[in-house]
């Protein structure tokens, strides 16, 4: 978090954020990145020791998020936040692996949603 905090990243604020959002918006900002960068680390080692173990191919690995940010802060330029049916408010990230399967890179641009995975 303290890297971030030494970062000037106000810019990822959108045009919508609220004035009482911008307050305290480099704490919220550093703390927010600084779990998206935890959250990255820690999905790395479960896939690297998916790899080491050897399991990879007969795992399907799924990360998806729920619907955009609750305040004004980075959502690659859509309208709209967490809360709203602009795209911004409704699209997220989701990222499948399953190496025996899926080739890497593929991407899907056609609107799906949780409901649209499988239960296992």
């Amino acid at each position: 978090t303290q890297v971030y905090r030494e970062k000037d990243l106000s810019g990822v604020m959108t045009s919508d954020a609220r004035p009482a959002d911008r307050a305290d918006l480099k704490d919220r900002i550093a703390l927010t990145y600084g779990m998206i960068r935890r959250v990255d680390s820690a999905i790395g080692k479960v896939l690297q020791l998916l790899d080491e173990l050897q399991l990879a191919n007969n795992t399907i690995a799924i990360f998806l998020t729920d619907n955009g940010p609750v305040g004004g802060r980075y959502n690659s330029g859509m309208r709209g936040r967490k809360g709203t049916l602009y795209e911004g408010g409704i699209r997220v990230p989701c990222f499948i692996r399953w190496p025996r399967r899926l080739t890497a890179g593929k991407q899907v641009k056609g609107p799906a949603a949780h409901i649209d995975l499988m239960p296992t």
